[in-house]
């Protein structure tokens, strides 16, 4: 969903949640990830923060695509919808519009 389509909907009064996922990976050395995330109001609000970790798939798009889908089940369950993702990883973009979640 975008921005633009939230500002002509009714729901344009409640406050809109933004999701930053920031995926930290250290291969080399344990074989260990990081995964945090921050979900914020329109106002900056913090609203949920989250951080795992443990062992991820080798695929870096395939371990970001499933922390994206844990958080943003997190944040549906905390009642922090609309939501608007962000990420630098083209392939989890691509995947969520292919599913029609974006």
């Amino acid at each position: 969903m975008l921005v633009a389509d939230l500002i002509n909907e009714d729901r344009c009064s409640k406050e809109i949640a933004v999701a930053v996922w920031k995926l930290k990976f250290d291969d080399s050395l344990r074989k260990v990830s990081k995964a945090e995330s921050v979900v914020r109001s329109a106002k900056g609000k913090v609203m949920l923060v989250s951080a795992r970790g443990g062992v991820v798939p080798k695929d870096v798009a395939l371990a970001e695509a499933m922390a994206v889908c844990e958080e943003v089940l997190n944040a549906k369950s905390a009642d922090l919808w609309p939501l608007v993702v962000e990420t630098d990883c083209l392939t989890v973009v691509n995947l969520l519009k292919k599913q029609s979640l974006l």
